[in-house]
């Protein structure tokens, strides 16, 4: 679960700390799960981009979006295809081995400094979850041909 933790640089004491953290969450500091909609771990309004598909017998190789250098990625449901498996860092690679749709959902964990916007010398540190939900579609060979040329229907 995404949270905002403060974390001081000195310490604030009595009735001065409390104005002073009344005035930041007035301000619009950080003080809920995304912090708002242009917080720290707001994303935008599109959603991020789906797996591509891929062809049985055939490398595969993409990253989960978002993708960050310092998060975590962790698959919580679903499955990779046989012969697929991924990283910490969010890249699904591999030779799959098996055609069909995998459905899948990554868990993707990030920690953001932000200042404090009164105080320059606190900072706030949002702990960030985006559980993003697809699905990656194998197909055999000449069904990846076939579905350049012609609409197929997926099956399941």
């Amino acid at each position: 679960m995404s949270g905002v933790n403060r974390v001081r640089r000195r310490t604030v004491f009595g009735v001065a700390g409390a104005l002073i953290l009344s005035l930041a969450i007035m301000l619009g500091a950080p003080s809920g799960a995304n912090a708002g909609p242009f917080g720290p771990c707001f994303l935008g309004d599109t959603p991020p981009p789906k797996l591509p598909d891929g062809v049985i017998r055939t490398p595969y190789s993409a990253q989960v979006q978002p993708s960050f250098p310092d998060a975590s990625y962790q698959l919580i449901s679903g499955t990779w295809p046989p012969g697929l498996a991924m990283n910490g860092s969010g890249l699904v690679s591999g030779t799959p081995n098996k055609n069909g749709r995998f459905a899948y959902t990554v868990s993707v964990r990030r920690d953001v400094v932000v200042p404090d916007p009164v105080d320059p010398d606190e900072t706030w540190v949002a702990h960030c979850q985006w559980d993003i939900k697809g699905a990656v579609h194998i197909r055999s060979p000449l069904g990846a041909r076939l579905a350049g040329v012609l609409h197929l229907p997926r099956t399941q």
